[in-house]
């Protein structure tokens, strides 16, 4: 696995390879630099790539996906308008870590004893369909994972693949 400071070079050269084709995407955004990458897990928690935010003025206006191997998977652009940055998330996950947790305990319907705790960034299947994972305890047991992002939440139990088997 690559570092984070790499994850970044690569970003960087990707954005830079995009203004030089004059992709129109990057238009409304001139002074776009990437950020500090955030490491993506694999749902057994293994680390799997890194997701490194396009910003603008604290804002996160795109991303770039770096492998562990230094390949960029992916480039992009989620705002498309720089008069609705203040509309654009200021994490390139959508929310934070915290942000996630929280939603976990005010909407979860979490059972009597079952209590938050674990939450990492992960992929649930594909790479790009990125989540936060909470995972819950009960009797000391890990009970069931909530995956959080900012259009909702959904869950199922603990070390459960969304095909139904589980985690090698």
């Amino acid at each position: 696995m690559i570092t984070a400071a790499r994850a970044r070079a690569v970003a960087d050269d990707g954005l830079r390879a995009l203004r030089g084709e004059g992709d129109a995407l990057l238009a409304p955004w001139p002074d776009a630099a990437m950020g500090d990458a955030v490491l993506v897990h694999a749902l057994d928690g293994a680390p799997s790539y890194w997701l490194v935010p396009m910003v603008v003025r604290g804002r996160a206006v795109g991303f770039a996906r770096v492998g562990a191997d230094a390949q960029l998977i992916a480039i992009g652009v989620t705002c498309r308008s720089a008069q609705a940055l203040d509309a654009c998330p200021a994490d390139v996950t959508g929310l934070s870590a915290d942000e996630a947790l929280e939603r976990v305990r005010a909407q979860g319907h979490l059972a009597v004893g079952e209590v938050p705790g674990a939450v990492r960034y992960v992929h649930d299947g594909p790479v790009g369909r990125e989540a936060w994972l909470v995972e819950t305890r009960r009797g000391g047991a890990a009970c069931r994972w909530f995956f959080v992002t900012p259009a909702g939440h959904y869950d199922r139990p603990a070390g459960r693949l969304a095909g139904g088997t589980g985690v090698e």
